[in-house]
């Protein structure tokens, strides 16, 4: 009786251990998708999605956010998208201020944001998405840092993250894509 449920504790064990590697423990690297569109005859990107932490000597962040970079022809734009079980109300009047490596920038949202309510089995949550008009000097700004910080306030507080080099590295995959 002792060895089955000794066998069962080591199964369990090792299966939990391979199912936090699939679902989440495991670093996701943000993946460049490409395409022409079939009218405009433009190229279309999406590189995403770029997960940022909780930086350090800060408290922890409510929610998920990803951050995505796409565009075509003469759009091209960040996105920061918010999930959790509450509102934020990001305010898309409200500029995103970043520190990039230390150096005050500010991001100008597009009008509008895009609100979303999912209902799932369990609980239901939501999104909240806002885009920002980039071009390549900022990015190339982004994928060179050590260190970028950034806060988006909302009525119901504020969605503060950080990135490191790994994950700025990523854009460098998207900047043949941006106009100067």
């Amino acid at each position: 009786m002792i060895f089955v449920s000794s066998y069962m504790c080591k199964t369990t064990l090792v299966v939990g251990a391979a199912a936090m590697l699939l679902h989440g423990c495991a670093p996701i690297e943000p993946e460049l998708v490409t395409k022409v569109d079939p009218y405009s005859k433009e190229n279309q990107y999406l590189l995403g999605p770029i997960i940022p932490g909780d930086c350090v000597g800060r408290a922890a962040g409510r929610g998920i956010v990803e951050l995505s970079i796409l565009g075509g022809g003469k759009e091209h734009a960040l996105n920061l998208r918010y999930e959790d079980a509450n509102w934020m109300f990001l305010d898309p009047k409200r500029e995103m201020e970043l520190l990039i490596d230390g150096k005050t920038e500010k991001l100008q949202p597009l009008n509008g944001n895009d609100r979303d309510v999912k209902r799932g089995y369990q609980r239901s949550y939501v999104t909240e998405n806002l885009y920002y008009p980039i071009r390549r000097p900022f990015a190339e700004r982004l994928a060179t840092a050590k260190l970028v910080q950034f806060r988006v306030a909302g009525s119901k507080g504020y969605i503060e993250r950080c990135l490191g080099p790994e994950q700025l590295q990523q854009i460098k995959k998207v900047l043949p894509y941006l106009p100067e």
